[in-house]
């Protein structure tokens, strides 16, 4: 997901981004299940499955939090901590 700048703002609100940012990375949709009842059993029939406009999204800081653990667990040892936990 990405925020786009617009040009057209509403009075007496804030200026708008100027600029395009990196919000979050869509990982999935919410889908919309619509079941069609049988009037004469009363019973479910069948399932239609919709695209509901809704999605999963892992906002950025999540990501930039999760590259940043991932990171610190590869460092390099300091120098003789090698040695000295027998590596």
């Amino acid at each position: 997901m990405v925020n786009c700048p617009e040009v057209a703002s509403i009075e007496g609100s804030p200026p708008p981004v100027g600029r395009s940012c990196l919000l979050g990375i869509v990982t999935g949709c919410l889908p919309y299940h619509d079941i069609a009842i049988s009037e004469q059993t009363h019973r479910p029939r069948a399932v239609f499955e919709e695209n509901s406009g809704l999605a999963l999204v892992h906002p950025v800081d999540y990501i930039e939090a999760t590259i940043e653990q991932h990171a610190a667990g590869r460092r390099a040892p300091a120098p003789g901590q090698a040695a000295a936990e027998g590596i």
